[in-house]
């Protein structure tokens, strides 16, 4: 099936019902859709909170957008982090063709439910992550914590082990605070490991240190300068 058939966009859930949300087989998560205002009523997160930015999945065409901003082709890998229901993950792997998508989301419900939507694209679903993947353009999606010195050894692992070239996220201010993602995000991505970074700017920062190579509608893709 294809992505656009698969996900819904926002704005085609906004005027829902928790219950009617809970009839359409979403999860929980999605709940907040329903509050007109999220980012206005949403509660920082708590200390000790894996959460990094409020749940508010791209639209479908922004997601297209920034895939097509990233130049995504068969050779690359990607890394969504924050990946929510995986719809980045299923649009690379469909219409870019990627060899491997990781996403990674700290909510087990959206996971699990991100799974679920991949396999209704005829996406292959990894296991778990393999050194070389049985399978082509197959997605791998693992529940973590997210916001940890632990979480950035896993992440730069992950990069380094399974050749990841595109790093997907949103990036707000709470995260420009934190130093262990400006090295992560800047010193190994950027510039130890060439990546390019596709940001969804939910507030304008410096955090990466260098202007963008390409820009959309909220959409910053960073890459280093040869």
């Amino acid at each position: 099936m294809d992505f656009s058939q698969v996900y819904l966009d926002t704005f085609e859930l906004e005027d829902m019902d928790p219950e009617s949300l809970a009839r359409l087989g979403l999860p929980s998560t999605f709940n907040l859709l329903t509050d007109p205002f999220p980012f206005e009523s949403s509660e920082a997160p708590a200390e000790g909170s894996h959460e990094l930015a409020p749940f508010l999945p791209s639209t479908k065409l922004t997601i297209l957008e920034a895939c097509r901003l990233a130049e995504l082709g068969p050779d690359d890998a990607i890394l969504d982090i924050g990946c929510g229901d995986g719809r980045i993950c299923a649009a690379a792997i469909q219409k870019h063709r990627v060899r491997l998508a990781v996403g990674l989301d700290y909510d087990q419900e959206l996971i699990t439910y991100a799974e679920s939507c991949a396999r209704q694209c005829g996406i292959a679903v990894l296991p778990e992550l393999e050194s070389k993947p049985s399978s082509t353009q197959a997605v791998r999606f693992e529940c973590r914590d997210l916001d940890s010195p632990a979480a950035i050894a896993y992440l730069q692992q992950l990069v380094r082990d399974h050749g990841i070239t595109a790093v997907f996220l949103f990036l707000c201010s709470e995260m420009e605070a934190k130093p262990h993602w400006r090295l992560f995000l800047r010193q190994f991505c950027l510039e130890e490991m060439g990546c390019r970074i596709v940001a969804m700017v939910i507030d304008k920062n410096d955090s990466l240190g260098t202007q963008p190579v390409r820009t959309g509608n909220g959409i910053w893709v960073y890459e280093q300068r040869r």
